[in-house]
């Protein structure tokens, strides 16, 4: 196996300007909408001139896709974590609905932009988007039907194709999500997450587990 390169400084430091650039182009896409954000906003509010942006990024959509896969990995990575340990199946699922919530809760603003451009809108090629959210998402389906398959094995669900229940349980999510931020929801999330769990179960549990 080839050793990793170590990072010059020069790499360090492109890398650290590219972050702050996203971060800076979260906060604007969340606050004035896919449209209504231009790049000279965005380099006003990350502090860097209108051409560092394009040194980093071809156009607005490039960098509103990058900025989705910054937040999108970072969202894989907390679900990933969750699932760590020898927790049960059970657990595991409700590991799964209490960190997504939360996660897109404590970012609703960009992910309502997000959901309005899933709807189809200021996208040239809206495909590309779609295209996009389904590879970075496919990690986190086969995370959940790995643990509904051994909830299958186990006893504990009835037996149901992983991959569907997969897609069920973060339809149900998603929906309880967007439910939210259209109406502007400020009941606790974690009384939503119980109402998923509780759905989600009644479907899948083997009569008598729960």
């Amino acid at each position: 196996m080839a050793e990793e390169r170590l990072l010059t400084k020069r790499e360090v430091v492109a890398e650290f300007r590219r972050r702050e650039i996203l971060r800076s182009a979260q906060e604007v896409f969340a606050r004035e909408g896919f449209q209504e954000a231009t790049m000279d906003k965005i380099a006003q509010n990350a502090g860097v001139s209108k051409g560092t942006l394009y040194l980093y990024f071809k156009n607005k959509t490039d960098l509103f896709f990058q900025a989705i896969d910054e937040r999108l990995n970072e969202f894989i990575s907390l679900i990933r974590k969750s699932l760590e340990g020898d927790h049960s199946p059970l657990k595991k699922i409700w590991n799964v609905v209490s960190t997504q919530m939360e996660f897109f809760e404590d970012h609703k603003a960009f992910f309502k932009v997000c959901l309005n451009i899933r709807g189809g809108l200021y996208l040239e090629h809206p495909q590309e988007y779609f295209e996009r959210l389904k590879e970075k998402y496919q990690p986190y389906f086969n995370e959940i039907s790995q643990v509904v398959e051994e909830g299958c094995e186990q006893g504990t669900f009835c037996q149901v194709e992983p991959m569907k229940a997969a897609y069920l349980l973060a339809e149900m999510i998603n929906s309880l999500i967007l439910y939210r931020i259209i109406h502007e929801t400020t009941n606790p999330v974690t009384q939503d997450e119980k109402l998923i769990y509780r759905v989600f179960l009644r479907g899948f549990l083997k009569k008598g587990a729960e």
